[in-house]
């Protein structure tokens, strides 16, 4: 069973996305959203560890 989501962003969101690009990208975001409502609706678990994702990010 496949679903589609849109996700939208505020401007406000789209500029603080652009400022802090090197910490995470909007795509990112998305794919810890699309995880966030695997886990609420179809109870998927899957553990989201913000910090060691963003640290990562960081140093990759």
């Amino acid at each position: 069973m496949t679903k589609q989501i849109k996700i939208t962003y505020l401007k406000k969101a789209k500029k603080f996305l652009l400022k802090n690009s090197n910490t995470m990208t909007e795509l990112d975001v998305n794919h810890l959203m699309i995880l966030t409502i695997k886990n609420k609706i179809y109870n998927i678990y899957v553990n989201l560890d913000i910090k060691e994702y963003t640290n990562a990010k960081l140093w990759s």
